[in-house]
């Protein structure tokens, strides 16, 4: 005969709960290290109600004669786990028998389940197939899995809903008028400042701020280190001499523990507002410097630069006050005068140093007025004269290296020397290694959409470089090729000189600015005048 003293305990694990006996025989000794079958029975309603669900397990004593198991992970006889009506009363039967045995079970004892774990009682009424850390939501009827939120040991992960109304936030906080101060949305996080005026005491007043982490409760002491409103945006100095004198201070990662190498970069304080500018050349010159949001993983548009000798605005600098000059003003927009040269009026440009015509030359007649040769100098692109406006004309080695001169007095054609110059304004010391950001820089926005390649013209220099293709001396008529995908400039010595090469631009990656060195004397490019500056 044998006896069975049992103990169970539970634990909330998804769909199954622990249970634990401790099987003796009738004498009180433990059955040890024996082999047993365990059936477990699930009745509805009383005790001899019916089965809704049963499952054996084939366990091992332990030496003090324990069983641990888990109900709903044993080999199931009868129904399913997932149905059991957890919200009716539910009664346990444990039934027992040695493995090795082939007699009924013995039943040991019947009774009713008084705490149900939530997971299985909630579980019971969750339509559809859940993942690891999702959330469970009630739409009304049943309990659903959604995986909308998500948890995991390092990460809370709320996500949008495919399909959504991309208008309304993705997560929000709203305040007791429900009103929401703290919002989530497709392209940002926007924090709402409330309209109250304030009111000297009462919590935190500014519509967003950042202070201390004690005097949670309005104190004389309580601080807002940063605070915005309607008002104003406020950051507040600490007037202590000791430590960081900086009422803000943005410093290097590193050097996180006081010493000689520790710099701020940008502090601001009562006294001062200091920008520290580090003298290593490499990656990016300028000491300060501001981009766009796009293009993380390409060459950054740097908006604003600040380094030691210059700062240099690529947007539009508005002013509503005075502005003071104490040196002088190099101007590099539309700001430049305009220049007229046999009969058509040209833009000009300044970049860096360097005054440039925005567009095309497009004179029949050199310097001091003498007609190039139609026939074999100068050509419109196709022989077609509406391409003159957009494209300017296209010239014969031999007008670019005449003495005659080609741009008109105090210009000349752009020597090697000045447009490694310009690439170097727009490049940096390393240039060389930044032809496709000097090509995205130099490129006209909205001339280059049918160009093949995958680089962005931005235009932030305002030379509006233009695809107009080029031509070839082939008598009795030229040949041209490449309009609307790439652009191609003369070179010369000295504008007047001796020796000659040309410049391809294109949208191409790796192959946006090339030299043409190995010239034939029947190519046809066009030309940028610039301006002496000797």
């Amino acid at each position: 005969m044998l006896g069975v003293m049992l103990l169970q305990s539970f634990a909330q694990v998804p769909q199954k709960f622990s249970y634990q006996a401790v099987i003796r025989n009738s004498e009180g000794t433990v059955i040890a290290n024996e082999d047993v079958d365990i059936k477990i029975s699930l009745r509805k309603l009383t005790t001899d109600g019916e089965i809704v669900y049963s499952e054996n397990h084939l366990i091992t004593t332990s030496p003090q004669g324990v069983v641990s198991l888990s109900v709903g992970a044993g080999n199931v006889l009868a129904g399913d786990f997932l149905q059991i009506p957890w919200n009716n009363e539910i009664f346990i039967q444990v039934d027992f028998k040695l493995a090795d045995e082939q007699e009924e079970y013995v039943t040991l004892g019947i009774s009713q389940i008084l705490a149900v774990p939530y997971s299985l009682y909630a579980g019971n009424a969750i339509q559809g197939e859940g993942i690891e850390g999702s959330i469970t939501t009630f739409d009304g009827d049943n309990w659903v899995s959604t995986n909308q939120v998500n948890l995991s040991t390092n990460t809370v992960e709320v996500k949008a809903m495919d399909e959504r109304d991309q208008e309304e936030p993705i997560f929000k906080i709203l305040n007791s008028n429900n009103e929401i101060v703290f919002a989530v949305y497709e392209q940002g996080v926007r924090i709402y400042v409330g309209s109250e005026p304030e009111e000297k005491g009462k919590g935190n007043r500014s519509g967003f701020a950042i202070g201390g982490l004690t005097g949670f409760k309005a104190d004389e002491n309580e601080k807002d280190y940063f605070s915005v409103s309607r008002e104003r945006t406020q950051v507040l100095f600490d007037d202590q001499g000791k430590g960081n004198r900086s009422g803000f201070a943005i410093g290097g990662l590193t050097g996180l523990k006081s010493d000689d190498d520790d710099k701020e970069y940008l502090s601001v304080a009562r006294e001062h507002t200091r920008v520290l500018f580090d003298d290593e050349t490499k990656g990016n010159r300028s000491g300060f410097a501001i981009g766009g949001l796009t293009g993380f993983k390409s060459d950054p548009t740097d908006l604003l630069t600040v380094n030691f000798d210059t700062t240099t605005i690529y947007t539009t600098l508005q002013a509503t006050g005075n502005v003071d000059i104490l040196g002088n003003i190099y101007t590099g927009g539309t700001i430049s005068t305009q220049v007229t040269y046999n009969g058509y009026t040209y833009e000009t440009i300044k970049i860096g140093g360097q005054t440039w015509f925005k567009e095309n030359l497009q004179t029949l007649n050199y310097q001091e007025g003498t007609p190039i040769n139609p026939l074999n100098e100068v050509f419109d692109y196709a022989l077609e004269p509406s391409n003159r406006p957009v494209h300017g004309l296209l010239y014969a080695h031999s007008v670019v290296m005449s003495p005659m001169g080609l741009c008109p007095i105090g210009w000349h054609v752009p020597s090697m020397t000045d447009w490694d110059e310009l690439f170097s304004w727009l490049g940096g010391t390393d240039w060389m290694d930044h032809y496709d950001l000097i090509a995205i820089r130099l490129m006209e926005v909205g001339s280059w959409d049918a160009a093949t390649g995958d680089l962005t013209p931005n235009n932030i220099s305002g030379f509006s470089a233009r695809p107009g293709g080029r031509g070839v001396l082939d008598f009795p008529d030229p040949t041209f090729s490449d309009i609307d995908q790439k652009a191609y400039f003369w070179t010369s010595g000295d504008g007047i000189g001796t020796f000659a090469y040309a410049y391809e631009i294109s949208k191409t990656t790796g192959e946006s600015i090339v030299p043409i060195t190995n010239l034939s004397d029947d190519e046809l490019f066009y030309v940028r005048c610039i301006k002496d500056n000797y």
